[in-house]
């Protein structure tokens, strides 16, 4: 719980480092967010793929030892010199393993928890990036009309004197 809450909690401090102090910014602000965004875009999908990776590779590691669990299970109870009749099902061998293995399992569990949680996390993350690049160009079309408009305005002024 504490690495991944350290984990979202620096991650989101960097984020509001590359937003604005959540006002509404000036023509020159918004030309620098405009410039900021794409790196930042590229940073996360950066760490999208790195945690995306660890959360594979956990994943991958789990079928390993799952896969030598069970096997090292089936060879104890199915073993050569017992009746074929008394040999355990699949499901029995499944369930035993994860007896004598409960404390491997549960390492391994929480790992995968921990790597699909940060995988999901930067997912959201890298989302919610996205639509931010919505907004900043509501803005840039919002000052290009002003802009327009004030041009506009001058114009008509001098037009009138």
């Amino acid at each position: 719980d504490d690495e991944l809450t350290h984990f979202v909690d620096a991650n989101i401090k960097t984020m509001q480092a590359a937003l604005s102090n959540y006002t509404v910014p000036s023509d020159t602000e918004l030309r620098k967010l405009c410039v900021k965004y794409i790196p930042v875009r590229l940073a996360l999908q950066k760490l999208y793929s790195k945690v995306k990776y660890i959360s594979l590779q956990a994943t991958a590691e789990f079928k390993n030892f799952e896969a030598e669990a069970y096997m090292a299970t089936r060879d104890k109870y199915n073993n050569a010199n017992k009746d074929k009749k008394l040999f355990l099902s699949k499901q029995e061998i499944e369930s035993a393993a994860r007896v004598l293995y409960k404390d491997q399992y549960a390492k391994f569990e929480a790992n995968m928890a921990l790597a699909e949680s940060k995988r999901s996390f930067v997912e959201r993350l890298t989302e919610t990036w996205a639509s931010y690049q919505f907004i900043l160009g509501n803005l840039v079309k919002m000052y290009t009309a002003e802009a327009g408009a004030t041009h506009l305005d001058a114009y008509a002024t001098q037009g009138m004197d």
